[in-house]
C-alpha cells in the first residue's frame, strides 16, 4: 500500500455536460471479495489498469451522496442528468474521498504484506486526512485511510454526534455498540481494514477528529444583517425541496408545472426571492425528479420507462451464469409472470403492465422484486430494488 507518484494516465469521466479529467497518481489497496464491497476512492474499473486483478470482474459501482442521502450509479451507464444536478451541492473532488459500493463477480486472489484478498488500484490523488473531510447530517461513507490507524474512537468522532457506525463485511452489516463510539478502544488496528469504508450516521454537519466547536457563520454585511434570510437547502439545490425564511416571510420551492421548478433562494441583497429552473426529468413536490432504477445482484437496472399503462425495465444480468426469471412485481403498478431466460451479461427489456393506469406528470416510486432461479435450481432466489421516475 505504498503511495507513489507516477506519470499521469489520462482518464475522462463524463458528468452531465461537464468533462472532468483525472490522472491516477497514487496507488492504494483494498480487499475485494465476490459480492458488494465498500472501497475507498474507487469510482471506475479503469483504476485497476496494470494490476493483476482483471477489471472485467467489476460489474457495478454506486456512489452515496451525503447531501441528498441517495445512491447514484457511477459505473456503468451513470445517470448523467442526476450527476449534473449534483454539481451545485457537492464538489467532485470531495466525493472521490469517500467509499463506494463496488460489486465484483469474483474473489480477489492477490495478497499484500502477507494478507490475502487484496487488490491494488490507482487513486486520482493522495488520500486527504480524515479530519479534513466534511461530514454531513445523516449517513456518510468514510473511506478508511492510513492516518486513521491507531486512532481512538473518542478521538475519531471529533465534534460529531455519532449515532451509528457500521462496516460491511462478508456480505453483512456489522455495527458497533453505542458505548464503543465514546471509548478508548482503537478504531482501526489492522492493515486489513485500510482501503475499505466506514458508514457513519451523525446528527448534524460536523468534522471528524476535531474536538473544538464548529466555527460560526461569517457575520453578514450591515445592510443585510437585519433580514436574516435563511435557505434550508443551502441555495440552488434543485433536487431537494427547501424553504427560505426572510423575517416573517416564508418562501417554499414549488413546481410551476410538470417540468418547471420555482426555487426559493436568498438573493444578493439578503432578501428572499424565486428563480425558475427547467427539470430535465420532471418536477414534482417542489423538487426536480432524479430518475432511479436500482436492483440488487445478480441484476442491474439500466433504465426504466414509467408510462401510464406499463413500466419497461431494461434488466442486465451482471453475473457469469444464466438465470430464469419467473416473476417481476412492481409495487404501485403490477406484475409480469412469464418465465424468461437471461444469459450472462445479457440485457432484456421486460414490460410490466400496470393494473391501474398511472397519472402522467406524477412522480412514481415503486419497489421491485424479481423471483428467479439458476438454470438447474428452484425459483427460491429474489432480487429487489426501487424505481423513481415521472410518469410519461
Amino acid at each position: 500500500m505504498k503511495e507513489k507518484i507516477i506519470l499521469p494516465i489520462a482518464f475522462i469521466i463524463l458528468v452531465g455536460f461537464a468533462v472532468l479529467v483525472f490522472a491516477w497518481v497514487a496507488e492504494y489497496a483494498a480487499p475485494i471479495s465476490k459480492g458488494w464491497n465498500l472501497v475507498y476512492g474507487f469510482i471506475s474499473p479503469d483504476q485497476l489498469e496494470g494490476q493483476s486483478f482483471d477489471k472485467s470482474h467489476i460489474k457495478a459501482i454506486y456512489a452515496f451522496i451525503p447531501t441528498t442521502q441517495q445512491y447514484l450509479r457511477a459505473w456503468p451507464n451513470p445517470d448523467k442528468k442526476a450527476w449534473q444536478n449534483l454539481d451545485s451541492t457537492l464538489d467532485d473532488r470531495e466525493l472521490l474521498q469517500t467509499a463506494f459500493w463496488v460489486y465484483s463477480d469474483s474473489n480477489v486472489e492477490g495478497s499484500l504484506n502477507g494478507l490475502s484478498g487484496f487488490t491494488e488500484y490507482w487513486l486520482d490523488d493522495a488520500p486527504k486526512a480524515y479530519n479534513e473531510r466534511p461530514i454531513y447530517k445523516g449517513w456518510n461513507f468514510v473511506g478508511v485511510t492510513r492516518d486513521m490507524k491507531g486512532v481512538l474512537y473518542k478521538e475519531f468522532k471529533g465534534n460529531c454526534n455519532l449515532l451509528k457506525m457500521c462496516v460491511y463485511q462478508r456480505q453483512n452489516w456489522d455495527c458497533g455498540e453505542e458505548g464503543a463510539l465514546d471509548s478508548n478502544e482503537v478504531l482501526i488496528d489492522s492493515d486489513y481494514d485500510l482501503g475499505q469504508g466506514l458508514v457513519i450516521k451523525v446528527s448534524d454537519n460536523c468534522r471528524l477528529g476535531v474536538s473544538e466547536g464548529a466555527v460560526p457563520s461569517v457575520p453578514q454585511l450591515p445592510d443585510t444583517a437585519g433580514t436574516g434570510c435563511v435557505d434550508s437547502d443551502g441555495g440552488l439545490t434543485y433536487i431537494t425541496k427547501g424553504k427560505v425564511t426572510d423575517g416573517s416571510e416564508t418562501l417554499e420551492d414549488f413546481c410551476v408545472n410538470t417540468i418547471k421548478l420555482s426555487e426559493a433562494l436568498c438573493n444578493n441583497d439578503g432578501r428572499g426571492a424565486y428563480a425558475q429552473y427547467d427539470c430535465s426529468d420532471g418536477c414534482y413536490g417542489g423538487a426536480c425528479i432524479v430518475p432511479l432504477c436500482v436492483l440488487n445482484a445478480p441484476f442491474s437496472c439500466n433504465h426504466a420507462n414509467v408510462k401510464a399503462n406499463n413500466i419497461d425495465i431494461e434488466l442486465r444480468n451482471v453475473e457469469s451464469e444464466s438465470f430464469n426469471i419467473k416473476n417481476v412485481v412492481i409495487n404501485g403498478c403490477g406484475s409480469y409472470s412469464t418465465t424468461t431466460s437471461i444469459n450472462a451479461n445479457e440485457v432484456k427489456t421486460i414490460k410490466v403492465p400496470c393494473s391501474t393506469a398511472l397519472v402522467p406528470g406524477n412522480k412514481f416510486i415503486g419497489d421491485i422484486s424479481i423471483d428467479y432461479k439458476k438454470m438447474n435450481g428452484n425459483f427460491d432466489l429474489r432480487s429487489s430494488g426501487r424505481i423513481v421516475d415521472m410518469v410519461m
